[in-house]
């Protein structure tokens, strides 16, 4: 059987969704990979500042290629402002937990100072 020139046949269509499929998993990212990206930056932001990391330096540590890193975030600047989001989050987490410490409102104000000198 002959087939209509510029028409798919079936097998072609599902290999052709298949693939697109694929493509749309591989474009997606993937929170372990980011996860590990944000280690890294942390790490060498703190290490050498904002100005000096490179992040073919935050890829290679990450274990990932350059284009995975810029899939997540578009430059430096969003990498950096996400690790010090990360960073405000613990913080913000620690600081909530602590202020449930203690039975009156005074033992919880004393457990934030503590909190603050460490």
């Amino acid at each position: 059987m002959q087939r209509e020139p510029g028409r798919s046949t079936a097998s072609e269509v599902v290999r052709l969704a298949g693939a697109g499929e694929v493509a749309a998993r591989a474009e997606r990212p993937q929170p372990a990979t980011r996860a590990r990206i944000l280690k890294a930056a942390k790490e060498i932001f703190f290490r050498d500042g904002f100005s000096d990391t490179n992040l073919d330096e935050v890829a290679t540590r990450a274990e990932v290629g350059k284009g995975t890193l810029y899939r997540h975030f578009e430059s430096k600047v969003e990498l950096y402002v996400a690790v010090l989001a990360m960073g405000g989050a613990a913080f913000d987490d620690a600081m909530r937990a602590v202020a449930e410490e203690g039975d009156s409102s005074l033992e919880r104000l004393r457990a934030i100072g503590r909190f603050y000198r460490r």
